[in-house]
């Protein structure tokens, strides 16, 4: 679709790799349609979904530790956006 309208593709992904934190969060917020609706998830589920993750495969692409505070990951984000 990118193509079509001649602007570039990005994509970003939000990792988490604390599978606590991941429940935690999950557990204090709305799911959402993409997100995974087992609640707590367990290691095996968290696994199988990260693999099954459609991710570009022509491109670079960002991957963010969002268990770091905004502050410090916000600049590589928009760096990317930027190129």
């Amino acid at each position: 679709m990118s193509k079509i309208h001649g602007v570039a593709y990005k994509f970003i992904e939000c990792h988490i790799e604390d599978l606590s934190e991941i429940n935690n969060r999950r557990i204090n917020r709305e799911i959402l349609p993409s997100q995974i609706y087992i609640i707590p998830i367990n290691e095996v589920e968290y696994e199988k979904s990260i693999k099954s993750l459609k991710r570009p495969i022509d491109h670079e692409y960002l991957i963010v530790d969002t268990t770091l505070k905004l502050d410090e990951y916000i600049s590589k984000v928009m760096e990317y956006l930027m190129k």
